[in-house]
């Protein structure tokens, strides 16, 4: 299994979860474009190779328990299928592009623009 799959397949989990928010009931905020083209270099694979990790013990989780995510059943699987021989660095590219061409979609997450980029376009 590829770091770069690895890295990029967890960011379906991140989505399907949400990003439950405190104890309070609060919703944690999503990153979006505006923090997004703030961030440096380093910070945006941080964010990748974090959702990624996510998204692999996911992924390790259920294929142990006997049900491997696939593309049919699973949008983790239809993160893998979409995302496995792509760097991180290119997906970097991608979304910096995305923001630069489309200003006015610095609300939108940036697992949406991943999402759209590389999962719906399957």
């Amino acid at each position: 299994m590829s770091a770069r799959k690895i890295i990029l397949v967890l960011l379906v989990t991140t989505l399907s979860l949400g990003l439950a928010g405190a104890a309070s009931g609060d919703e944690a905020p999503l990153a979006d474009g505006t923090a997004w083209t703030a961030s440096s270099e380093a910070e945006k694979e941080a964010y990748l190779v974090g959702i990624g990790n996510f998204m692999t013990v996911e992924y390790i989780v259920q294929q142990k328990a006997g049900n491997p995510p696939t593309e049919e059943q699973s949008s983790i699987g239809r993160w893998w299928a979409a995302l496995e021989e792509i760097d991180v660095s290119d997906v970097v590219a991608v979304i910096d592009a995305y923001y630069a061409e489309n200003p006015d979609d610095l609300a939108k997450p940036v697992i949406m623009v991943l999402w759209h980029t590389y999962v719906e376009t399957e």
